[in-house]
C-alpha cells in the first residue's frame, strides 16, 4: 500500500513538473536577396568554409529554429565571416568584428524583424542594389 502512494505522489509530481514547462519557440530568419544580381554566400569559420548557398534575385533562404524557451537571435549561423559574391564576379566580404562596410550579415542590428507573438520570432536580412554597388565601390 505504501508503494502505491509513493507512487502516485511522483507521478503528481511529474505531471505538475511537465506542465510548468516553457512551450516551444520558434524562431525563422530569411535571408531575402531583392537585388537584380545573383548572390552566392560562403560562411567561413577559422578560414574553413562552414557552408555556402546560393540566392537567385528575388528569391530567399529560410533557416527555421524550434527550442524550448529560446530564442535565437539572427544571425542564424556561426561563422567569423562571409563572402558575399554578386555574379560570381563582385566579392565583398563581411566580419564578425570590425566591419567597415555599412551593414553586415553577421551583425544583429543588420536584420530587422524581432517578436511576432509570445512564441513566434522572424528575423530577415535583405541584400539590395544598394548592397551591391557598396561591394563595387570597395573593389
Amino acid at each position: 500500500m505504501k508503494n502505491i502512494k509513493y507512487i502516485i505522489i511522483a507521478f503528481s509530481v511529474f505531471t505538475l513538473y511537465s506542465c510548468t514547462e516553457d512551450p516551444e519557440t520558434q524562431t525563422e530568419h530569411y535571408i531575402i536577396n531583392n537585388s537584380n544580381q545573383e548572390i552566392s554566400l560562403r560562411f567561413y569559420k577559422v578560414g574553413d568554409i562552414q557552408d555556402s548557398v546560393y540566392i537567385e534575385s528575388d528569391a530567399f533562404i529560410k533557416y527555421t529554429y524550434s527550442f524550448r524557451g529560446i530564442v535565437k537571435r539572427p544571425p542564424p549561423f556561426y561563422s567569423d565571416s562571409v563572402t558575399v559574391a554578386f555574379n560570381d564576379t563582385t566579392i565583398i566580404t563581411h566580419y564578425n568584428s570590425n566591419s567597415i562596410i555599412d551593414r553586415n550579415i553577421l551583425v544583429e542590428t543588420s536584420w530587422t524583424g524581432g517578436e511576432i507573438d509570445e512564441y513566434q520570432y522572424k528575423y530577415e536580412y535583405i541584400f539590395t542594389d544598394e548592397d551591391y554597388e557598396e561591394a563595387v565601390e570597395s573593389k
